[in-house]
């Protein structure tokens, strides 16, 4: 029926040769601001969860559902990485791809679930954690919960409507971690949490198909299944290789170590993830769509690419420098237990920046069809973490638990801090006409911050270890920290500067002077965005001469003693002029 409302049009899909674009104008700002809203809950909630639950159940128990996650996690990489891309790239996205999208997903993640049942005692084996089994076999459900809503979330993402994801999440986080701190009250056993990622599991399949308007039909289109599996194959293989890359360690150390230094090592790698999904992983989701939109215009691209890249460095290195400087204090404050955790905190974070400064490497090839090239080179660096990995295993399986986490958080941040880095370096010079320099330079006073806070944190907490609070002496660490990173980034970067004045002259504190603080540094159209919060709203304005925005804001809020038309005569069109004059006329 024509009427039928899988049968229209799928949101943002365009006509075949064009661009995705988002329905209702939906701008790649607004994506981030709200990627930025979903992530930035769900790891505020995560954290306060994992420090609580951390507390009350230790480090082995921690370390069982690491491993279980691990094993549930490489399934879900199998099943639906790939086709998320698949949807959000197709220029010419159809209802028959949506519903075989659909269909093959489901398939493969009930197929899979099924099959977790036999291997679960082998895998416990394998990590020699008998108590594994069960804890597997019940994760497993994550797949088709994740499976039955995977495709809504593809069409939410290529239209760059974040917002019914960031209710999902928030909404599903919090109240899983509700059941999951109760539950460990009461049980003090590994099942807590197996109840909190169920409960959200439930609740996001929930919330999807409440917000979401397309619903699978009962048809398979082989022709679109075809179309779809050529590029999210390659995905997959992508996916699948990052994954492997990113948790060969957990894997490896599980085979050699056992559930304590698994839990121990994860805890510490898990704030270090959880900073940059704060930071740069709302960015890199947002970053796939707006690149995918200039594929065919390299100027652009290499343009946007820079603009994200300089935000990805400017939001995740300042920050994880202040983590690494509030290594020690932060573990004192969970708990005795978690003691041992603190310096391998610390060397992560290195391995943090890295993965940081070259996670938009993957968006960029995706976007450029190069899917297959992401793949290769995914795997490339999963085969070299499980070979460093699985030597630090063998020459220290007999040693220490506190030295085979260090050791293989060392192992971690050799690759990441140095090889991974160059080989990603020499990926970006080659796939676009972005420079080296031009992005090191953008990069420079970001990693200058991060280094200073990382070093101003460890001075101070080693002078405060007389204070008897854990809690008041993280405070005093933590604001030395990010009051060094702060002051940093405002002494050596002048973007910063000027989009902090733009903020605080739109808020109607009129003593700052763009022009003041920032005389001939930056050039309109050079404007490298600063994403997240405050940092977001003037981020996003890198075509924007400086003045551009601050008008705008000012305008919007009604402050008519600021004359729009005498600071720029010139770049007002007639159509922005009628609109503001109508806001601060309902004003």
């Amino acid at each position: 029926m024509s009427g039928n409302r899988n049968d229209a049009k799928e949101e943002g899909s365009g006509t075949e040769g064009e661009a995705p674009k988002g329905r209702r104008g939906r701008t790649f700002k607004a994506a981030v601001k709200w990627s930025y809203i979903m992530d930035v809950g769900r790891q505020a909630t995560t954290l306060i969860v994992t420090f609580v639950i951390a507390g009350v159940l230790g480090p082995a128990s921690y370390g069982v559902v690491a491993l279980a996650t691990t094993y549930v996690v490489l399934l879900q990489m199998l099943v639906t990485q790939g086709m998320v891309p698949a949807i959000i790239q197709r220029p010419n996205l159809r209802p028959e791809h949506s519903d075989a999208a659909f269909w093959m997903v489901m398939g493969a993640s009930v197929g899979l679930t099924l099959l977790t049942v036999p291997f679960s005692g082998w895998w416990a084996d394998i990590n020699h954690t008998p108590e594994l089994a069960p804890v597997v076999i019940a994760l497993s459900l994550l797949l088709p919960l994740q499976g039955l809503h995977i495709v809504q979330e593809g069409l939410f993402r290529r239209d760059l409507d974040i917002r019914p994801m960031a209710v999902r999440t928030n909404v599903s986080v919090l109240i899983g971690g509700v059941v999951g701190v109760v539950a460990a009250v009461t049980l003090r056993n590994v099942w807590a949490l197996v109840a909190q990622q169920l409960t959200t599991g439930v609740l996001e399949l929930v919330i999807m198909w409440r917000f979401s308007r397309w619903r699978p039909r009962l048809r398979f289109n082989r022709q679109a299944a075809r179309e779809l599996l050529s590029f999210s194959s390659g995905s997959s293989l992508a996916s699948l290789g990052n994954f492997l890359n990113g948790r060969a360690d957990v894997l490896i150390t599980g085979v050699f170590f056992g559930p304590v230094a698994v839990g121990l090592y994860r805890f510490a790698s898990r704030l270090v993830d959880s900073a940059i999904s704060v930071t740069v992983s709302s960015l890199q989701g947002a970053s796939l769509p707006e690149l995918s939109r200039h594929q065919d215009n390299p100027e652009r691209f290499a343009e946007r690419l820079v603009v994200v890249m300089r935000a990805s460095a400017l939001l995740s290195l300042p920050v994880l420098g202040v983590l690494a400087g509030v290594a020690s204090p932060l573990m004192d404050a969970v708990g005795d237990r978690w003691d041992r955790a603190a310096m391998p905190l610390t060397i992560l974070c290195i391995m943090g920046a890295g993965r940081a400064l070259t996670m938009l490497n993957g968006p960029m090839l995706q976007a450029l069809g190069r899917a297959g090239t992401l793949a290769w080179l995914s795997w490339l660096f999963a085969a070299i973490s499980a070979g460093s990995f699985a030597a630090t295993g063998v020459a220290l399986r007999h040693a220490a638990v506190a030295d085979q986490v260090t050791w293989m958080s060392w192992s971690r941040a050799a690759l990441w801090g140095g090889l991974f880095v160059l080989v990603n370096i020499w990926v970006l010079k080659w796939a676009t006409s972005v420079s080296v320099a031009r992005v090191a330079r953008s990069a420079a006073p970001s990693a200058l911050a991060g280094v200073a806070a990382m070093v101003v944190g460890t001075t101070v907490s080693g002078a405060t270890t007389g204070l008897s609070i854990p809690l008041a002496r993280l405070v005093v660490v933590g604001t030395a920290a990010a009051l060094t990173a702060v002051a940093v980034l405002y002494s050596c970067d002048a973007i910063v500067r000027t989009s902090l004045a733009r903020n605080l002259a739109a808020r109607g504190w009129g003593g700052y002077d763009v022009a003041a603080h920032a005389p001939g540094q930056v050039r309109a159209g050079a404007q490298a965005p600063a994403f997240g919060a405050a940092v977001a709203g003037a981020a996003l304005r890198a075509s924007e001469p400086p003045a551009s925005g601050l008008r705008r804001a000012l305008a919007r809020r009604g402050w008519g003693g600021f004359d729009t038309a005498a600071h720029a005569p010139s770049e007002r069109r007639p159509r922005e002029n009628a609109r503001e004059r109508d806001l601060v006329e309902r004003k």
